[in-house]
């Protein structure tokens, strides 16, 4: 099992609905792999922690609907997280 952080907007895995930028989920390679590929936005906990995000930019734009006129260092961050999805070979 290894942690990942969500960098979506909003998606489900089984029953649980990820809503919040900075989401923690602990998933089995096998539920990840699934995951990345039906389009779910994430990234292994080491990787999202290297893209930079403050706790304050994790609080303050949690929710996508909070994501309007950010500025541009957070947008920059987000363009990062989301480039680098899949990027990792997903393994235990």
């Amino acid at each position: 099992m290894r942690k990942f952080r969500f960098v979506g907007t909003t998606a489900e895995i089984g029953d649980r609905r990820l809503t919040r930028l900075g989401e923690e989920v602990v998933l089995s390679a096998e539920d990840a792999r699934q995951a990345l590929d039906g389009g779910v936005a994430l990234l292994p906990e080491a990787m999202f922690n290297s893209v930079g995000f403050t706790e304050q930019e994790l609080s303050i734009y949690a929710w996508p609907g909070q994501r309007i006129d950010t500025p541009e260092a957070f947008e920059a961050k987000l363009r990062k997280a989301h480039a680098l999805i899949g990027k990792e070979e997903v393994s235990e």
